[in-house]
């Protein structure tokens, strides 16, 4: 329980590292889950969703990494950037394939809609994360001229 009030509280500068790693548990129980996927149909669907889930962890990896750098180089700049664009591709990929699977088969809308929100809100996180790396670039290069 925090002691901040919820009008005070802020989003934390690696939430969407913490939603990516829900949204990999969510979506290997979801995948796993016999009712939901065939075991002779899971290295199709399953396999594939599970490991772009690990890619949009391993972005958010790289990221954090360069967000520690005290050097802000135009390198550090592209190489966070890519890794956030990397990681909406990710999520992009895991609903696509999300939607195929739900195509095939009737998913229980429970599970399916709960990792489908995830999946937005942390499509929302990331595209706020590269605005706010754009406009610290911006304010750096206008001090700079």
């Amino acid at each position: 329980m925090s002691n901040v009030l919820v009008k005070d509280r802020e989003t934390s500068e690696i939430e969407f590292l913490n939603t990516a790693f829900k949204i990999r548990t969510e979506v290997t129980k979801m995948v796993m889950n016999e009712k939901i996927i065939p075991k002779k149909y899971r290295y199709v669907y399953a396999i594939p969703m599970i490991d772009k889930c690990r890619t949009l962890i391993d972005n958010g990896y790289v990221y954090d990494n360069c967000k520690n750098q005290s050097d802000e180089t135009d390198f550090i700049y592209y190489r966070k950037k890519e890794a956030l664009l990397n990681m909406l591709d990710a999520c992009k990929q895991i609903l696509s394939e999300l939607a195929s699977a739900r195509g095939q088969y009737f998913f229980k809308i429970n599970p399916y809609e709960r990792v489908v929100g995830m999946i937005v809100d942390e499509q929302g996180l990331i595209k706020r994360e590269l605005d706010i790396i754009a406009k610290k670039r911006a304010n750096r290069l206008a001090n700079i001229s």
